[in-house]
């Protein structure tokens, strides 16, 4: 049986849904809320068949939540506890979606529709940033449809992974599998051009050194004939320049910070500059 029930922030209905499946000997499957603004919603699927009959348990809880003024609904077509799949043979997998300011809807429509593509079900969004906050972002668990083995789910992955990759132009994505390593990982590694810093690392140093550059660096050759054109000039001099230049992605200062009070170590790698790499480790 499929409990959902919402209302107002405040009231103590969960605790009174155990209360009633506690007493009437049900067991509890499984249970999620979410609150959006101030109204939350409780879904629980609980197992009936144990205990007193659904009539029966119905009714109490029915009573039980009538002083809460909360809205209860039921589907008596849900899974039992022989029916519900071992958690083994459950594969997920997590997709971040993050965008300036907000997310845009035709966004969140196309991902979506990629992950119903591929059978793909959704089992819960949550807000990943502070409302308010240059960046929006949400966190999709999805469920990934059953497959015989483990190479079949690496390519479905990988499929949908390259699809979702597509979208980037609207915000920026992530497709990863859901798992301990996922939790557990302390590691996070950035490139310096335009993901720490607003640039190009080399364009930065012709322009410490008032060198036009003509346009960014593209192939061995053109890299070589821009850093020929610093030939003479005071190197270290230009270098401080360059540092005293660095602009900072929106963001990346805080997001440093905040990884490295949670414990993660911070990289940076970078094709340019030695200097501005081990400037940006130290802002």
């Amino acid at each position: 049986m499929l409990i959902t029930l919402s209302g107002r922030v405040g009231g103590a209905a969960l605790g009174v849904l155990m209360s009633v499946v506690d007493s009437s000997g049900a067991i509890l499957l499984d249970v999620q809320q979410f609150t959006v603004r101030d109204v939350f919603t409780i879904s629980a699927n609980v197992d009936t068949s144990a205990g007193t009959p659904d009539g029966s348990f119905l009714k109490d809880l029915l009573l039980a939540l009538h002083p809460l003024g909360v809205d209860v609904s039921f589907d008596l077509g849900s899974p039992s506890v022989s029916d519900a799949p071992s958690p083994a043979s459950v594969q997920r997998a997590i997709v971040t979606v993050i965008a300036p300011i907000c997310v845009p809807a035709p966004f969140l429509a196309d991902v979506t529709d990629i992950l119903a593509s591929h059978d793909a079900n959704i089992e819960s969004i949550n807000r990943i940033t502070e409302r308010g906050e240059r960046f929006a972002g949400f966190e999709f668990i999805v469920r990934l449809p059953a497959s015989k083995s483990a190479a079949e789910n690496d390519n479905t992955l990988d499929i949908m992974r390259a699809k979702l990759l597509q979208l980037e132009k609207l915000g920026d994505i992530s497709l990863q599998r859901h798992n301990l390593l996922v939790r557990s990982k302390r590691l996070v590694v950035f490139d310096l051009s335009w993901t720490l810093v607003q640039g190009d690392s080399l364009s930065l140093f012709l322009s410490a050194a008032g060198v036009d550059g003509d346009g960014e660096s593209s192939g061995v050759a053109s890299v070589e004939a821009r850093v020929a054109l610093l030939r003479g000039y005071n190197a270290d001099l230009v270098t401080r320049k360059a540092v005293s230049s660095l602009r900072y992605t929106d963001g990346a200062v805080r997001l440093c910070t905040v990884l490295k009070k949670l414990g993660y170590r911070l990289a940076v790698i970078s094709s340019g500059a030695q200097a501005l790499a081990e400037a940006s480790k130290y802002t």
